[in-house]
């Protein structure tokens, strides 16, 4: 207890406002405020590497000075000069002064340098430099200052003294012989008496030197070894200078106040793409003093994005010409244009969709997945890449499958996966081609498409799927059989999209052999379709037939959603999902992993760029910087999350974990996955109640320091060894204590945090901050034009629209049409010879009186009722010889 209130009373004691504002109106030291109004002329003047300039040039400065004044000084030892002593004392204290000032800056500044450029050892080397140097410095004008006054103090005694030597030689009335008077008498001009004069100066200069030196680079090396190699200068004055934070657009976050330095800190966008950890118990403050302001800060810069987003826009006619500008390193890969936040209690989620409504933020960049709400938005089963999307839902899905099972039989679960795999490809390729399941071509698949294919009961959906899958992997074949005959030589991007086409067509053909293999269509008198894997994948259905029945599932799973992962990523937006278990249930963690198996897949497709060229560049810089928040992590990490988290920044993202103990992930990884996650979690802060485990874990993480610690000890003695009197003494030496302790660490004070982070080219082992939470500081509406708003939108919803009919296979498309024709024919045909007649006419005629004119993707004669009955009759009567290649059914 008594060590908590010492370190509350320290914290009290250092917790002061130290804006720029209050510092002007309330301090009354002069000193303070000039210091001040000079750091601020400075810092508006200069960049960083012209302060240090500035500095070594007053230090050159000042010592030339100080030449000037030695000669002076010599210069007065031969002949009597008039200069007043006080004047030269003034100059003296004046250099020391500026020099004080100016090695302090230049050291502080040297600090904050590079590490990339100067290492931890040339640092410490540059630093020793410039301490010897201002020890020089002082030490050499106050020697000036004692030797003047010595010349100018006692040149008049001395010249009445030798003098009178002199008058009393000639009178032979003298102490000295004539020769020695002779000698003596100089008259200012002789060695011996410059000599008096100025070697007195030296013994107190060199004293100076010698203490210093041998304090700080002897006795107590080690810990000018640890100041020398520290970035310790804080100042909320030259920090955005040192940091280069430039333009107000710039994703630089406040953290909070130093209580060290007194300063506020920021993490550079560099610094914020190693990703960021916060971890305390529930009611610390992750969300209140982390989460939250993180959150307001990026939404005002996204704003700004929209601005200089549309002033861009506005200069060009078309998208293609604008975004060959604006999608570059130095425009677009400057700002924020996006968050994602996944809360699994939605006090976060809901409390970050109401800030964003009273900043005034437009509802339509809002995507919020939200179970409770009847009217929520909605995500897409087939977001972004298929092979990506594909992958992320069997994956998802396979752990509800195998949940609850701790040795789940591998026959089985393999079985599962290969089928659910190609279930998924039938359904999104059998989309693209008309077929009497899907009431639009073209369009992606929801999950009420996919609940309907697997569960009991589909078969007949499967077969009608197959069928379709049959006419797309013929157009594929096609166009792949066309590409390869191609000699002509290709582009970078054509080879990229050839290859492609040649995956896509090998995928679907296994798919379709898989199909064909696994439906075993009979005939008795009815058309059967039976699923011979029903056996294998009981358990999948069960569980599909289990997650249909959730309500809040369906509501952001079925619903129609023209949202895609990829467009949020380029052009930015906000994606906002609870995942609260008061609606969800159990299968709170699945939209969880949904969102962010879909997310980090978009993340990773990051990397590929078109440049100008027409040529594919491996480099995410034209992307803009984006957040990804996820509160209470762990229930539902994805199997990638270690390798995405290792690989992250490169893509641009901000990460940021908040958990409320380390011991959570081992219930969802192993032991070494866990370390990999919790090391790409580079800054890290902690905040109290921490578990024990955890407060040892951060305690070493966060380092040691060195302290002089000071022994006393006390002798007793007399003359006869009685213990009547007594001695101490005190003994100095070097103890290695930790920066917090484990005790330290769970009993910090609320909304303080104690952490290490990543400046951009370093880490600072330890920094203990003072938050600001978000009810301390007003909600900022900031400035907001709906015509740039707009400007941004409809190109966001162009992009929508293009990547929803993204597909392989143009239904519309004549010569696509036409091969499909043949197809359907040859099926047609295989039906009738096989003995299924009966069945195909009636499922057939009932197709087409249920919507005649389903699809309009070529245009043909509408057959009347009439028609179609005789028609039907004509076929159960077996007269196949009506059926001619100019009649389509579908």
């Amino acid at each position: 207890m008594q060590q908590r209130n010492n370190l509350n009373r320290e914290l009290a004691t250092k917790n002061k406002n130290v804006t720029k504002k209050t510092m002007l109106n309330n301090s009354f030291d002069l000193a303070g405020r000039l210091q001040m109004f000079i750091e601020l002329r400075l810092a508006k003047h200069f960049k960083f590497a012209g302060l240090i300039k500035l500095f070594e040039r007053i230090q050159l400065g000042l010592w030339g000075v100080s030449g000037g004044m030695l000669l002076v000084t010599i210069y007065s030892a031969f002949r009597p000069m008039t200069l007043s002593p006080i004047l030269m004392i003034l100059i003296n204290i004046l250099v020391i002064l500026l020099g004080s000032l100016s090695y302090k800056y230049s050291m502080d500044f040297a600090s904050r340098k590079e590490a990339i450029k100067v290492n931890l050892a040339e640092r410490e080397k540059e630093q020793e430099k410039r301490i010897k140097h201002l020890l020089y410095l002082v030490a050499l004008n106050f020697y000036i200052a004692l030797t003047y006054f010595l010349t100018v103090e006692f040149q008049p005694i001395v010249f009445k003294q030798l003098a009178l030597n002199q008058m009393l030689d000639q009178t032979h009335s003298g102490i000295f012989p004539p020769a020695l008077s002779q000698a003596l008498w100089f008259n200012f001009n002789t060695l011996p008496y410059v000599l008096l004069i100025l070697v007195p100066g030296l013994l107190p200069a060199s004293l100076m030197i010698y203490t210093q030196t041998y304090e700080l680079f002897i006795k107590f090396r080690e810990m000018f070894e640890q100041w020398g190699q520290a970035r310790y200068f804080k100042s909320n004055i030259f920090n955005p200078v040192i940091e280069n934070r430039g333009a107000d657009h710039l994703p630089y976050l406040r953290i909070g106040l130093d209580v060290n330095t007194q300063t506020d800190l920021y993490l550079s966008p560099s610094a914020r793409t190693v990703n960021l950890e916060g971890l305390g118990p529930i009611g610390s403050g992750k969300s209140a003093a982390l989460q939250r302001p993180m959150l307001r800060q990026d939404a005002e810069k996204i704003f700004m994005y929209w601005r200089d987003y549309a002033k861009e826009r506005r200069k060009h006619k078309t998208f293609k010409s604008f975004e060959k500008v604006w999608f570059t390193e130095e425009r677009n890969g400057q700002y924020i244009n996006g968050i994602k936040a996944i809360d699994p209690s939605n006090d976060l989620a809901s409390h970050f969709f109401e800030e964003l409504l009273l900043m005034g933020v437009p509802r339509e960049a809002i995507t919020y997945l939200n179970p409770p709400d009847p009217l929520s938005d909605s995500m897409q089963a087939f977001s972004g890449e298929l092979e990506s999307s594909v992958g992320t839902l069997v994956g998802t899905l396979m752990e509800l499958v195998t949940r609850g099972s701790a040795n789940p039989n591998p026959f089985y679960t393999n079985q599962s996966r290969t089928y659910l795999m190609n279930l998924l490809y039938l359904i999104k390729f059998s989309s693209e081609i008309p077929n009497p399941i899907d009431d639009k071509v073209g369009v992606r698949p929801t999950f009420k498409e996919f609940f309907a294919a697997v569960l009991y009961g589909g078969e007949m959906i499967r077969y009608e799927r197959m069928l379709a899958l049959e006419k797309f992997v013929e157009v594929l074949r096609i166009r792949y059989e066309k590409e390869r005959m191609n000699k002509k030589a290709r582009t970078t991007k054509e080879a990229a999209d050839f290859g492609n086409l040649e995956n896509r067509y090998e995928i679907a053909k296994s798919t379709l052999n898989n199909w064909k293999t696994w439906l075993n269509v009979k005939e008795d008198g009815k058309l059967t379709v039976e699923d011979v894997m029903d056996k294998d994948v009981s358990g999948l259905r069960t569980t599909m037939a289990e997650l249909a029945q959730k309500t809040g599932l369906l509501r952001i799973l079925t619903g129609h959603s023209n949202f895609d992962f990829d467009v949020l990523l380029k052009f930015g937006g906000f994606l906002i999902v609870n995942t609260s278990t008061a609606v969800l249930a159990d299968y709170a963690p699945t939209v969880g992993k949904l969102v962010s198996l879909n997310f980090q897949n978009a993340v990773m497709r990051r990397n590929t760029n078109i440049d100008r060229t027409g040529e594919i560049t491996e480099s995410a810089s034209h992307n803009a910087y984006f957040t990804s928040a996820d509160d209470e992590k762990p229930p539902y990490l994805t199997s990638m999350e270690p390798d995405y988290l290792s690989n992250s920044r490169k893509y641009k993202i901000f990460n940021v974990f908040t958990h409320q103990a380390t011991s959570q992930y081992d219930a969802f990884l192993t032991p070494a996955d866990r370390d990999t996650l919790l090391a790409a979690l580079r800054n890290k802060f902690v905040y109290q109640g921490l578990e024990i485990k955890d407060a040892e874990r951060y305690s070493k993480t966060f380092g040691s320091k060195i302290v002089i610690e000071t022994d006393y000890s006390k002798q007793v003695y007399d003359a006869k060894g009685d213990a009547d009197g007594g001695r101490t003494s005190a003994r100095e030496k070097l103890v290695i204590k930790p920066n917090i302790t484990e005790d330290q660490l769970i009993k910090l004070p609320q909304f303080y945090m104690a952490g290490q982070y990543y400046d951009g080219k370093e880490v600072e082992p330890y920094v203990l901050i003072r938050t600001y939470p978000f009810f301390e500081e007003k909600l900022v509406k900031p400035e907001f034009n709906r015509a740039d708003f707009d400007i941004w939108y409809a190109d966001v919803q162009e992009a929508l629209h293009e990547a929803e009919n993204k597909n392989d296979v143009d239904a519309s498309d004549p010569e696509v049409m036409a091969i499909i024709n043949a197809v359907g024919e040859k099926q047609k045909h295989d039906q009738l010879t096989s003995g299924g007649t009966r069945e195909f006419a009636r499922r057939d005629i009932a197709q087409q009186l249920r919507k005649p004119d389903q699809h309009k993707t070529m245009e043909r004669p509408r057959q009347s009722l009439k028609d179609n009955r005789n028609l039907a009759r004509a076929i159960l009567d077996k007269e196949t010889q009506l059926l001619g290649p100019d009649k389509e059914f579908y």
